[in-house]
């Protein structure tokens, strides 16, 4: 008999965990949050206001046995926001709701929310679950808490994350700085321009008569503009994961001395990013996600000018499969947001023409204050630590152009930005994002001969179709 028992208590205990599980996981599918301060009394009657949210908590309500009169002791009121199906179609995707007790002074007993509703008849049951699971945790004589209305929507409104602030997301130049949820997506362009000119060895500068006469190069690099333009896609696989991927062409120039100055170009498809974005850490003001993902070797590593192959650095692509990992971090406040993104681009191979570029390490952070409901400032740091190329392309004269040289490929920089964002939240340009961003280089040390850095230049436009309510 003892072990019949101990059976029906373990099978009983079983099917409660699984019944804690399934509620667990249909409150996070409609992000319902439940605040109860009071023990509420079901024996009771429950009276709600006249629209469509009202009319299906209603039924829920009465599915229940929970009565619903007119002059009741608990009011619920209720308010909702709407959404657009296909264009066409308005449709409720959230509402929230207070719990009054006119026994006690109308005192609020309880506050919930569903930031995102699917279904909306699904969600108000599983919120009547939740809020019947909460009252069972009340003793029946904790009936004078109350809940204070004005200091909660304050504290909401301090602490809780604003994704249509113009500062909610990362200066421009920063990729995979957020999530979004699930089937939400957002469409990106950016146009990318840096500038070089001069010629260094460490921070030092070289004249041409030094790095031709003294060095032994047959030419020298007088200038250069590297030009991107750059496609970005996000879109949110589940609420937690989401994929984003950037399709880049490049516009390349750099002219050159000898005898007379000429002017190399080279123009095409750059390498495919794609990153998988995963949130391990979200609340309130603070967000952190992941950003792992890898680079496709799309561009050429093969372009030729004048019939001679071109350096390394004029080619449009690495030529092997690269690994991508690091994670962002988010903060905001009233009036700040900031961030913080370490990022670690790893060759994982040797190229057809016989060399991989070294490891990347890019860590970039920023600050940026709102101006206003529709303008942010922000500046940015970014440290770039970048190692020598491996191996060499055997058809590259390293002393023909310093380029050529993978002796001159190392180098340590950390530049400055300087960015203006705009977000529109009405008119033809609703849920769109203009940024922009000017760098300066507070530090740049090389390896050997190389470029300087003069300034970098980045524009770009962000679009969510859907708005940026969820990202």
């Amino acid at each position: 008999m003892i072990r019949l028992f101990i059976i029906i208590f373990l099978l009983s205990q079983s099917n409660l965990l699984a019944q804690n599980k399934m509620l667990s996981l249909m409150l996070k599918k409609n992000k319902i949050s439940l605040e109860l301060v009071s023990h509420i009394d079901f024996s009771e009657s429950f009276s709600l206001g006249k629209d469509k949210v009202s009319d299906e908590l209603e039924g829920v309500l009465r599915s229940k046995k929970i009565k619903i009169e007119n002059n009741s002791r608990y009011v619920i009121s209720l308010s909702h926001g709407w959404t657009y199906k296909r264009d066409v179609e308005l449709i409720i995707d959230n509402y929230k709701g207070v719990i009054i007790d006119s026994y006690n002074d109308d005192n609020v007993i309880a506050l919930f929310e569903s930031s995102k509703t699917k279904n909306l008849k699904e969600s108000l049951e599983v919120l009547i679950s939740f809020l019947l699971v909460e009252n069972n945790k009340i003793s029946p004589s904790e009936n004078k808490k109350f809940i204070d209305v004005t200091s909660h929507f304050k504290n909401i409104q301090a602490f809780s994350w604003d994704s249509s602030r113009p500062d909610s997301h990362a200066p421009i130049g920063i990729l995979g700085d957020h999530t979004h949820s699930k089937k939400d997506v957002m469409l990106s362009y950016r146009f990318n321009s840096e500038i070089k000119s001069n010629n260094l060895n460490g921070n030092t500068l070289m004249s041409q008569e030094h790095v031709i006469e003294t060095l032994g190069y047959d030419k020298y690099v007088s200038s250069s503009i590297f030009n991107t333009h750059s496609i970005e896609f996000m879109y949110g696989i589940t609420d937690d994961v989401t994929l984003m991927s950037l399709f880049s062409y490049h516009s390349n120039m750099m002219k050159v001395i000898k005898k007379n100055t000429e002017e190399y170009n080279s123009s095409g498809i750059g390498d495919m990013e794609f990153q998988f974005l995963m949130n391990f850490f979200k609340k309130r003001f603070l967000k952190v996600h992941s950003n792992v993902g890898f680079k496709l070797p799309f561009g050429s590593i093969d372009r030729k000018f004048n019939g001679e192959l071109l350096p390394y650095s004029m080619q449009l692509g690495s030529g092997s499969l690269s690994i991508l990992l690091g994670f962002t971090g988010l903060f905001q406040f009233k009036k700040i947001s900031a961030g913080f993104q370490p990022l670690l681009n790893v060759s994982t191979n040797t190229n057809s023409r016989g060399y991989s570029y070294g490891n990347l390490f890019n860590i970039n952070y920023w600050l940026s204050y709102k101006l206003s409901k529709i303008i942010s400032l922000s500046y940015r740091q970014q440290n770039i630590i970048n190692s020598k190329i491996n191996g060499m392309d055997e058809d590259l004269d390293p002393w023909d152009i310093s380029l050529n040289n993978t002796n001159n490929s190392s180098y340590k920089i950390i530049q400055s930005f300087f960015g203006l964002n705009t977000s529109i939240l009405k008119g033809v340009f609703k849920n769109f994002r203009f940024s922009i961003e000017y760098a300066v280089p507070l530090y740049q040390n090389y390896d050997g001969i190389q470029m300087g850095l003069d300034g970098k230049f980045i524009a770009g436009i962000q679009f969510s179709p859907g708005g940026h309510k969820h990202h």
